[in-house]
């Protein structure tokens, strides 16, 4: 499968190229979002990763270089650009909502345990997740921009 592997440049390119028509559709193109791809630690279990600041909207994601990405649909054991980049700029349409803010309240005053807030942070991902795969393969966020 080493042959549908993309370089880390097509990865990055790719994603670069979509990041502006997935930035308007979902709504946050206001945001600056910095592309990086780097090692990720084995033990943090991810493919990629964003970081951001509410004010001013600043992001960067993070795609690991040592994962297996495709350019489109992914099988078992690949990460397709797509949906990943879907995935995490929806951590961003999350942020706008204030969730993560909400969540880390209510563990501050201890309206949640720190374990329902683990599996109420799991549950959010999860949703991002499923959320992020349907538009892709519904093509509201596309896979390709005309011309790559």
């Amino acid at each position: 499968n080493d042959q549908h592997r993309p370089a880390s440049r097509l990865v990055v390119k790719v994603a670069e190229s979509l990041l502006p028509i997935y930035l308007e559709r979902l709504g946050i193109s206001d945001w600056s979002v910095k592309l990086e791809m780097q090692p990720i630690p084995a033990e943090e279990n991810m493919v990629a990763k964003v970081a951001w600041d509410n004010v001013p909207k600043h992001a960067t994601i993070t795609l690991d270089s040592d994962s297996n990405w495709v350019d489109g649909f992914a099988e078992m054991g690949e990460n397709s650009v797509q949906h990943i980049l879907a995935h995490e700029l929806m951590h961003l349409v999350m942020a706008e909502a204030r969730l993560d803010q909400f969540l880390g309240t209510m563990l501050a005053t201890k309206a949640i345990t720190d374990d329902a807030h683990t599996t109420l942070s799991e549950i959010l991902d999860w949703a991002v997740d499923e959320i992020s795969m349907r538009l892709v393969r519904s093509g509201t966020l596309p896979m390709s921009v005309e011309g790559m």
